[in-house]
């Protein structure tokens, strides 16, 4: 799985509104670190509590992206 780098980021993130929140998606253990890879998806996130919630994929109310690690 291909890496990105900020200027692909960047460049990404240019077609989104301002608005958006940016949510990370982390590993099982939530203790690890893994480059950021290329995937990214739009949807609508639903927070459970501060720390944790839901992502609903290519939802018609989109405000927000999720971004994949490698691992």
């Amino acid at each position: 799985m291909k890496q990105i780098t900020v200027g692909e980021l960047k460049e990404f993130l240019d077609d989104f509104p301002d608005h958006y929140t940016v949510i990370m998606s982390k590993d099982g253990e939530g203790n690890l670190f893994s480059p950021m890879s290329g995937g990214v998806a739009v949807g609508n996130y639903e927070p459970e509590n501060p720390f944790l919630g839901d992502f609903e994929f290519n939802d018609d109310k989109a405000s927000s992206i999720v971004i994949f690690p490698v691992n």
